[in-house]
């Protein structure tokens, strides 16, 4: 283990770890962009319960979630999928 104040090298690190919103990937200046070094959010469903049988046009769901409690980030939303 190395504890720096610089990014590792690897491409990982300098490149796939960033959140980029520029239009042409190819123009992207990778070391003006920072890394994501953490989770953004963390979240569960918690009912309906596992294998519990549901019927009817429409389902409740309730469960949890939180953002990164170390830069103290909020869940504001959280977007399910289905599939």
């Amino acid at each position: 283990m190395i504890i720096s104040d610089e990014e590792a090298d690897s491409a990982p690190q300098r490149r796939d770890y960033k959140v980029v919103t520029d239009d042409e990937i190819s123009q992207v200046k990778w070391d003006r962009h920072k890394p994501v070094m953490g989770q953004v959010i963390n979240s569960a469903v918690g009912y309906p319960y596992p294998d519990e049988k549901i019927s009817g046009h429409t389902l409740e769901l309730k469960g949890w979630a939180h953002g990164d409690g170390w830069t103290g980030t909020q869940a504001t939303k959280v977007e399910l999928s289905f599939d």
